[in-house]
């Protein structure tokens, strides 16, 4: 190998498409199709494209008419889906060379289906949330309000913080109950796990454009992705445990804007403006503590794009300022209650270590940044988004302790600076391995073997729970009292106490005293026998398991759903 450029790795930021691509790998004579781009990657930008334009309909519609119709947002979303079409036939200068690539679609696919077959492994019947946390039971609140009012909230104090939250997955959730004919609380759970899965995807994808296009690296990728794994906490219990379904898809438009990077040579530059645009409104919709991650890499891409004069670069990324200032405020002023209820402090939560940043996963990854800072240049895209990133971490850490604030946002971070450590690790496995040669049919088995091996074994080790704040069965009777009774006054003979802080607040609404009647319940969890001698009690209560209540003709079911239902005591 000569020179500083390593044989079969293109170069970030190649000044024309020539040395970079016709590098061949030693290990295999197929190449990166030059200024090519992942047609699976594509496909996965595209839908996350529509569903931040969508809930972007939705949003402006909700402005002018104080509600939308999802019927409108979907013709809006076919009309401008219609309008890219006609500019990409009129403009084949805009149109982005695709390259599809057996291997790295089967590798894609594969390590996103891994993924989700083991979330939805952990799931209870329906989809139902798996995470007994009251974030979980509080997005609820916001994610119905959409599905019934087809609306955003406006004041609905009910909601708590969540008046003012961010939308995206929830309304993502809400649109998605209404095409499936399926509760809104039976998406929310899905539509995280396919955040993650999106990921991980992404992750595969990046892997693959940094290295070359060869049958050894396909199962690199594949390798790397399914690491996924090893962090865990940061991956898998997100969502499981936490529920921090709008972080998801903040962290998914970081790790875009990564990809857009790394390839941002071989995308037309329209595109690239308008993906600043619309990860930068995506960011908005969900995480906006995440837009320094998503707009600064992004701005400077644009920057040292040498392909442009100087002059044009700064007038056009100044113009991107603007418009990302805009929406900035915009989004400020309509989150602002939301702001400044996060703000002033907030616990820590997951701390980053080695245990839960994947142990052995840091290994390759340590390989991996050594290889990036010795071949900078060849990985330019890469090299300078971890080197912004790390640079806004150290300063949000910085801050938190000469300020004496939370931790909170820096900790956080990690969240996908795992999956940016997986791409480390593919990079440095990569390496590790330049020059070996695998055959075709051996790395196709080797995939399958690796992908069924990983989820025998994660699903072995991570089990599903043993019990889950609500079932599908107690959510149809509480969701019909809602609908129905909603004035209603009920007793709670449920399974715990997040069961019926479920069904008493996220579920009826009653959120203005649920603190305080949570502590109740728990200090004095009613009984069967305690309600039906009770008198001056309500009549009627909601109940996880009819069939535990004594056949004595002393009460009736008015609703059954499997074993749960609502019961009025006779007189």
């Amino acid at each position: 190998m000569k020179g500083s450029r390593p044989c079969g790795v293109r170069a970030s930021i190649p000044t024309s498409y020539s040395a970079a691509e016709q590098c061949c790998d030693s290990s295999s004579k197929a190449v990166h199709t030059p200024g090519s781009i992942s047609g699976l990657i594509l496909v996965l930008v595209t839908l996350v494209s529509l569903a931040i334009t969508g809930v972007a309909n939705a949003y402006v519609l909700n402005a002018v008419f104080g509600r939308f119709d999802l019927l409108l947002v979907t013709i809006l979303l076919a009309l401008e889906c219609a309008g890219v079409a006609v500019v990409l036939m009129c403009k084949p200068a805009w149109r982005p060379v695709v390259r599809w690539s057996s291997l790295e679609v089967v590798g894609g696919l594969a390590v996103g289906v891994v993924f989700l077959l083991h979330v939805f492994s952990l799931a209870p019947v329906g989809m139902m949330p798996v995470s007994h946390s009251v974030d979980c039971a509080h997005q609820h609140l916001l994610v119905d309000f959409i599905y019934r009012h087809s609306s955003f909230p406006e004041d609905a104090g009910y909601l708590y913080i969540y008046d003012d939250y961010p939308v995206g997955p929830s309304a993502l959730a809400a649109f998605l109950a209404h095409l499936g004919g399926i509760f809104p609380v039976q998406t929310m759970y899905p539509i995280a796990g396919l955040l993650v899965a999106a990921q991980v995807v992404l992750v595969h994808g990046v892997i693959s454009e940094l290295l070359p296009q060869s049958v050894l690296s396909s199962l690199v990728a594949v390798l790397a992705a399914l690491g996924v794994f090893l962090p865990y906490s940061y991956s898998v219990r997100a969502f499981t445990e936490h529920f921090y379904s709008n972080m998801l898809m903040g962290n998914l438009i970081v790790l875009l804007a990564l990809w857009a990077v790394v390839v941002f040579n071989r995308i037309p530059g329209v595109w690239r403006v308008a993906l600043t645009l619309g990860l930068t409104v995506g960011c908005l919709q969900s995480y906006p503590a995440w837009l320094p991650f998503v707009v600064t890499p992004l701005i400077a891409s644009l920057l040292w794009d040498q392909r442009t004069t100087r002059s044009r670069r700064f007038a056009l990324v100044g113009g991107i300022i603007v418009l990302v200032g805009v929406f900035t405020a915009v989004a400020v002023l309509d989150q602002w209650e939301f702001i400044t209820w996060f703000a002033p402090s907030r616990d820590r939560r997951l701390i980053p270590g080695w245990s839960s940043l994947g142990g052995i996963l840091l290994i390759p990854a340590l390989v991996g940044m050594v290889v990036l800072c010795r071949f900078q240049r060849q990985y330019r895209g890469l090299f300078w988004f971890v080197l912004i990133d790390a640079s806004i971490v150290i300063a949000l850490y910085g801050l938190a302790w000469v300020d004496w604030l939370t931790l909170y946002i820096p900790d956080k971070t990690f969240y996908f600076n795992a999956f940016l450590l997986l791409t480390l690790a593919g990079l440095g496995i990569g390496r590790l391995l330049d020059g070996r040669r695998v055959k075709r049919w051996i790395s196709q088995v080797a995939i399958f073997i690796v992908s069924l091996s990983t989820i025998v074994a994660v699903n072995h080790r991570h089990s599903p729970p043993d019990r889950y704040p609500i079932t599908l069965d107690e959510y149809r009777v509480a969701y019909q009292a809602a609908r129905e009774t909603p004035e209603e006054e009920f007793a709670y003979l449920v399974r715990e106490s997040m069961t019926f802080y479920w069904i008493y607040g996220c579920i009826l609404n009653h959120t203005h005293d649920l603190a305080e009647r949570r502590d109740e319940w728990i200090a004095a969890k009613p009984t069967v026998e305690q309600w039906m001698n009770d008198s001056a009690g309500p009549r009627r209560a909601i109940v996880s398991e009819i069939s535990a209540l004594p056949a004595d003709g002393r009460w009736r079911a008015l609703a059954t759903s499997g074993d749960a239902g609502i019961v009025e005591r006779t007189p």
